[in-house]
């Protein structure tokens, strides 16, 4: 295969978990890996596959803070470990 395939990028995409990303960093939820209850509260909550987040706040112990849809939502560090997001490079 070409290199210069319109599907090969120069940067590689990074998919890690809620927590690792920086504050005010936005991010698209690529999979969850929790319990289907936690996950159907998620889903309910706005948090899917394909749903853009925004990450306000990372505590010491993991917990995180993000946006979604305009609205607020704390998650547990457990949680947090088990949404893998892709980060979305920022436009400056």
């Amino acid at each position: 295969m070409s290199q210069n395939n319109k599907y090969f990028h120069n940067k590689p995409v990074l998919v890690c978990h809620l927590g690792c990303l920086p504050p005010a960093a936005e991010g698209i939820v690529e999979s969850i890996k929790c319990r289907r209850g936690v996950t159907c509260r998620l889903a309910s909550l706005g948090v899917f596959p394909s749903q853009a987040v925004i990450v306000v706040r990372v505590t010491r112990r993991g917990a995180v803070l993000l946006k979604v849809n305009g609205m607020l939502l704390a998650v547990s560090a457990g949680v947090a470990e088990n949404i893998f997001v892709k980060e979305i490079p920022s436009a400056t």
